[in-house]
């Protein structure tokens, strides 16, 4: 996004991010949505600014304030579909935001009516598996991780979940086995240090 931007724009989210990474959501959040009214062409920002949302939900206090940020995250996910209805990432990060809001149903339903068809992606598929690992369906999780994994061998998320699934059907072996793989090709991963 930067190298298309003119300097101004470029200082702008230069800024908004630097409030983000400090900490200051409240703030960032206002900067990204003035920068997104003056600049409607730039979508991606509107991917910018439903994270922000859901970095807040994380810090909510209540689960009503949980609720009412991912219901903004929601809205600013959708209108970034609104404007661009094959936007991936803005459908699966819908997904997943009703995923962390407990709406299984709707997140399935956002990633299509054939999410795990034969042209869906690594990263669509992955969303689907959490989807289906946040309904403890371990078996159809596996599957999609699975596919996930083949489709971008040099993506570690789904071998971690894969993992996750192995560790928790009692398959310890198995298991292993994944975690060794996330290692090996991120050696300075979190569960490297385990």
């Amino acid at each position: 996004m930067p190298g298309l931007l003119t300097g101004q724009v470029q200082t702008e989210i230069a800024a908004a991010d630097e409030l983000r990474n400090a900490g200051r959501l409240d703030q960032a959040l206002v900067a990204y949505q003035e920068i997104a009214e003056t600049n409607p062409a730039l979508t991606a920002l509107k991917l910018v600014i439903g994270d922000v949302y859901r970095q807040k939900a994380a810090l909510a206090e209540t689960e009503e304030g949980r609720a009412a940020l991912f219901d903004q995250a929601i809205t600013v996910y959708r209108d970034a579909l609104d404007a661009d209805a094959n936007n991936e990432r803005a459908r699966i990060e819908l997904a997943l935001t009703h995923v962390q809001k407990g709406s299984l149903n709707d997140a399935e339903a956002t990633l299509g009516p054939d999410p795990d068809g034969v042209a869906a992606s690594a990263d669509v598929l992955y969303a689907l598996g959490e989807i289906r690992f946040a309904r403890e369906d371990l078996p159809g999780a596996r599957e999609v991780f699975q596919r996930a994994a083949r489709l971008d061998t040099t993506w570690m998320q789904p071998e971690l979940k894969l993992g996750l699934i192995a560790y928790r059907l009692g398959e310890f072996d198995t298991a292993a086995t994944h975690f060794d793989r996330v290692v090996a090709a991120e050696p300075t991963t979190a569960i490297a240090d385990e």
